[in-house]
């Protein structure tokens, strides 16, 4: 792992998201992405209310497909 810098923040996902998270994944038809993967794009995005998180599989391509992981009930 590498060094966190002043001002990096970690986000993580509760068990609840994993669940989620993981029957999603298990929904998709799987596609070839190379020798290192990288079909997965995770966004954390911070607000005021509260953290906003998106998990784009095969994302800016015709196949993309998104799931919104937030946890409305805490904002």
């Amino acid at each position: 792992m590498g060094r966190i810098k002043k001002g990096d923040k970690m986000f993580e996902l509760t068990e609840e998201q994993r669940n989620r998270l993981t029957e999603w994944q298990n929904t998709l038809e799987k596609q070839y992405t190379g020798a290192i993967g990288g079909a997965y794009t995770y966004l954390f995005t911070p607000t005021a209310l509260g953290l906003i998180i998106q998990v784009y599989y095969l994302k800016a391509t015709k196949k993309e497909q998104r799931i919104d992981l937030t946890d409305y009930s805490s904002w």
